[in-house]
């Protein structure tokens, strides 16, 4: 029996050790880059990392990614407002911290 369970437990351990995420709040959007390559890079006036991605002067929006659309109008949206904005960062993607949610601060 431990030798079916020890398995498992180291794998549900590392997964999470891989994408810890978490969510970066009340900040404001200072700048929107979209490049060719199908992402939108943002930097925010508060920058976190929870994940260690390599890089973290950027947090990046995979346009390909479900909902991705949205997550960029509400930065937008925050933006124009003056708003800020709490992202939950997920995970690297190219190297930068991955957005995979927001939620605008009204």
């Amino acid at each position: 029996m431990l030798k079916f369970l020890l398995p498992i437990v180291v794998l549900i351990t590392s997964v999470t050790q891989v994408s810890a995420g978490g969510w970066v709040g009340g900040t404001e959007l200072e700048l929107v880059y979209p490049n060719q390559s199908g992402g939108v890079y943002f930097r925010f006036e508060s920058m976190e990392n929870p994940d260690g991605c390599a890089l973290s002067n950027f947090y990046l929006i995979d346009e390909s990614s479900a909902g991705s659309k949205n997550i960029i109008a509400t930065a937008l949206a925050a933006a124009v407002s003056g708003k800020t904005i709490s992202l939950y960062v997920s995970g690297c993607t190219g190297n930068y911290p991955n957005v995979t949610n927001a939620i605008l601060n009204v």
